[in-house]
């Protein structure tokens, strides 16, 4: 295990709970009817989500790094193989470019207005964190205990809150209608 592997694993290993937190501060973003909880989310959602997008960078540039290395010999070939390895890389650059796309929709707001809007653009961002969860599912043999409890957990904890806040928004709603 070189140094180039070991930055490359702790950039993946910060950078799936930084997008997690993005994902879960951006289901309640603009959710008026949650008070405090949208405050809360609106406050921190676009910081969570520039860090975890710059934990992506350095993660993807690392493993790009990292798997030059593998390529050429100078690192050892993982104990899974090669075509283990190539279809995690696959997965993870699918996941990189989503959030590319993604970021840059978001840096440049007048070419995102169309055909991109930001519900287009935050879709993209959760196909991006659905890339990132099989990358880190495939890919993370050395942590298998997180894929197995901890991302599925947190995976319906996410559920619970895009649930909760549509359940929350049309209780609203009936309030409203039936005023």
């Amino acid at each position: 295990m070189g140094l180039v592997w070991l930055l490359d694993r702790a950039t993946g290993l910060l950078a799936y709970p930084a997008l997690w937190l993005a994902v879960a501060s951006g289901i309640w973003y603009d959710a008026t009817e949650l008070g405090p909880l949208r405050d809360a989310a609106h406050a921190a959602h676009i910081p969570i989500a520039a860090f975890a997008s710059l934990l992506v960078v350095a993660h993807g540039a690392l493993g790009t790094v990292d798997l030059v290395f593998v390529a050429a010999g100078r690192s050892p070939v993982p104990d899974y193989g090669l075509p283990y390895l190539a279809a995690g890389v696959a997965v993870g650059a699918g996941a990189f470019l989503v959030l590319a796309v993604a970021v840059l929709a978001f840096l440049d707001p007048l070419r995102a207005a169309r055909p991109w809007s930001p519900t287009v653009v935050h879709w993209l961002s959760y196909v991006g964190f659905g890339f990132a969860t099989v990358h880190g599912a495939a890919v993370g043999t050395d942590v298998t205990w997180v894929p197995t409890r901890w991302v599925v957990a947190s995976l319906v904890v996410l559920a619970y809150m895009v649930a909760l806040r549509e359940v929350v928004a049309s209780d609203a709603v009936a309030v409203a209608d039936a005023q």
